[in-house]
């Protein structure tokens, strides 16, 4: 089991500029990232083995949010749509992309740096998209006669 407080603390103690600056915001849950990065949300699961690690933005601005992912299903009514250990919320006013992270002692912090970094890339991509493409994919779309909202397919 991997002591996620210690983990984050030894994060916080990494000066990486390649994540941004990490706050511990509350109990299991931080924020990495600062006005130059986008915020990317790190909360503990609750058997202790990893990480939760997403953003969320808003559809109109693509501003983020930094509330925690389980009060923005509950305000929008919402669920998410699983993709392997990747995940899409899609809502009227937000979308939140999340993965999750398996970690031990052993690829801890070095493991959780990479995801980090990665799932930013992720979301700054996703931002790109949606800020250059007029006709942007909308995830809640059922206009195939599906009765579930379409999500893309992983390469």
């Amino acid at each position: 089991m991997v002591d996620l407080s210690g983990l984050m603390q030894r994060l916080c103690n990494s000066e990486d500029d390649d994540i941004g600056m990490v706050n511990h915001v509350e109990d299991h849950r931080w924020i990495v990232g600062d006005h130059d990065l986008f915020p990317i949300h790190v909360e503990e699961l609750v058997n202790g083995q990893g990480v939760l690690l997403y953003a969320t933005i808003l559809r109109e601005t693509s501003e983020p949010v930094y509330l925690p992912l389980i009060s923005t299903l509950f305000i929008e009514g919402i669920s998410g749509h699983s993709l392997g250990r990747y995940g899409i919320c899609p809502g009227p006013i937000s979308l939140s992309l999340y993965l999750k992270v398996d970690l031990n002692e052993t690829d801890g912090l070095d493991k959780l740096k990479s995801k980090i970094a990665c799932h930013r890339l992720l979301v700054e991509c996703f931002l790109e998209t949606e800020m250059t493409n007029s006709e942007a994919f909308d995830p809640v779309s059922t206009e195939s006669g599906l009765e579930h909202p379409m999500v893309p397919l992983r390469h």
